[in-house]
C-alpha cells in the first residue's frame, strides 16, 4: 500500500474513533444483546447526535451488563457476589478491581498451584505490596474534568489484521469481542497501526541514496514511514477529534490507563510493568494536581532491584521492537511472512535450548515444541 493510501486509512481510523466517542452511555461495562441479558444488566441510555431511529434501534436491541473480561471471572472460586458492572462511575470500577484482586489472593503461598517467581520482586508479598499501593492511588487516577467523565464504546484492537481496506477506505472492522463501553481515560491508546515510540524521522537523510547496506536502508525507510504515519495520525486527531485529543493531553494519561490495566490481574505474570507505573506516579505525582502528598513510597532498595530487573525486561522489549512489522508479540504474522517467521523462531529455539539445563531446559522444550510441528 502506498503512503497516500495509508494516509486515507489514518483518516478513516480517526473517523471511526470519533464516531464511537460521539455517543455516550450513562453506565459502562460490556455490551450484550437484550435477548442474552444478564440479571444485573441495564438499558442502554444513549446521549449523542444519533437519529431517533438509530437510538431506538440500540435501546431495543442492546443492554449494558457485567464486564466480560477474563480477569473478572477467573479463577472460578473468587467471590461471585462482587460487582462486575455495569458501573456509573470510574471510581466504582477501580474499587471493584481492588476487591477482586484481594479475593484472588492465595491463602497459602506454599500451594503447589502457585508458580510465583522466586525473585522477591514477583513474590506473594511483593504483589500484595503493589496492590496496597494501587489502592492508595486509584481514587486519583480518573480525571476530574466533566468532559472526560463520560463512557463510550471502545474498540481496543485497531490493528492491521482487524481492518479490511479497499482503495484507502475501511470496508469492515472485526474482532469486536474485546470491545466494551469504557471510561474515556481508559481509551488513551494509539492504534497499533500508528503507534511509534522511536526517534521521529520525517524525511530520509541526504546520504540515503549512497548507502550500500540494503538492510540499513530498509530500516531507515521503515523508521521514516512509521514516523510520518504517527505524526499524521496525531495531526488528524488534533483537527478532527477534540475528545480524543483531550484524552491524549491529560497529564500522565498513559500511566493512568496502564496502572489500571496492569493492576487488573496482579497475580499473573511479571510485576515489573505495574511497579514501573506506580514508581512513575510517585516521581510525577504533582502533575495530577491532587492537592495532597503522594500516598505511596518505594524504598531505595526496591528502586534498585526494580531498575536491575528493568534492564532485562527492556532487552526483551528491544527484541520484539526489532521484529516490528514482521511478527507481533501476540504471534501474528502475515501469510507472506509465515514460513520465514517459523524458520526464525526454530533457529532461536535451538540457540536457547543450548543455553539451558535442568528444569529450565525441560520447561522451555515443552513450551516451545510447537515450533517443530509441521506448518
Amino acid at each position: 500500500m502506498e503512503l497516500d493510501e495509508k494516509f486515507k486509512v489514518v483518516e478513516e481510523v480517526v473517523a471511526v474513533q470519533k464516531k464511537l466517542q460521539s455517543v455516550t452511555v450513562s453506565r459502562f461495562g460490556s455490551l450484550y444483546y437484550k435477548s442474552d441479558a444478564h440479571g444485573c444488566s441495564t438499558g442502554v441510555d444513549i446521549n449523542g447526535s444519533l437519529p431517533p431511529s438509530a437510538k431506538r434501534y440500540a435501546e431495543d436491541r442492546f443492554v449494558i451488563g457485567p464486564l466480560a473480561e477474563k480477569s473478572f471471572w477467573e479463577p472460578e472460586q473468587i467471590d461471585s457476589a462482587i460487582d462486575r458492572g455495569p458501573w456509573s462511575s470510574a471510581q466504582s470500577y477501580l474499587r471493584v478491581i481492588s476487591k477482586l484482586e484481594r479475593s484472588k489472593c492465595p491463602p497459602d503461598k506454599s500451594s503447589p498451584d502457585l508458580q510465583f517467581n522466586s525473585d522477591s520482586l514477583d513474590s506473594l508479598q511483593a504483589r500484595l505490596s503493589l496492590l496496597h499501593k494501587f489502592e492508595a492511588v486509584s481514587a486519583y487516577l480518573p480525571p476530574t474534568q466533566p468532559s472526560l467523565k463520560k463512557f463510550t464504546l471502545f474498540h481496543r484492537d485497531l490493528r492491521s489484521p482487524n481492518l479490511f481496506v479497499e482503495a484507502g477506505q475501511i470496508t469492515s472492522l472485526i474482532d469486536w469481542q474485546g470491545a466494551w463501553v469504557a471510561p474515556l481515560f481508559m481509551q488513551e491508546r494509539r492504534p497499533q497501526l500508528f503507534e511509534y515510540d522511536g526517534e521521529m524521522m520525517l524525511r530520509l537523510p541526504e546520504y540515503f541514496e549512497t548507502m550500500e547496506d540494503q538492510a540499513e536502508k530498509a530500516k531507515l525507510q521503515s523508521q521514516v514511514e512509521k514516523s510520518i504515519l504517527s505524526w499524521y495520525y496525531h495531526r488528524v486527531v488534533r483537527e478532527q477529534n477534540p475528545v480524543l485529543q483531550e484524552i491524549f493531553d491529560l497529564p500522565l494519561a498513559r500511566i493512568r490507563r496502564e496502572t489500571v490495566l496492569f493492576a487488573s490481574d496482579i497475580w499473573e505474570g511479571e510485576t515489573l510493568p505495574l511497579r514501573e507505573c506506580l514508581y512513575r506516579l510517585q516521581r510525577q505525582w504533582d502533575k495530577l494536581n491532587t492537592g495532597i502528598e503522594c500516598p505511596i513510597h518505594f524504598s531505595k532498595e526496591e528502586i534498585r532491584a526494580h531498575e536491575e530487573a528493568s534492564s532485562d525486561w527492556n532487552e526483551r522489549a528491544k527484541f520484539w521492537d526489532s521484529l516490528s512489522g514482521f511478527v507481533s508479540q501476540d504471534g501474528y504474522t502475515s501469510l507472506e511472512d509465515y514460513e520465514d517467521a517459523r524458520e526464525l523462531f526454530k533457529e532461536l529455539r535451538k540457540e536457547v535450548l543450548q543455553s539451558l539445563s535442568g528444569k529450565e531446559l525441560a520447561d522451555f522444550e515443552d513450551q516451545s515444541y510447537w515450533m517443530e510441528r509441521p506448518g
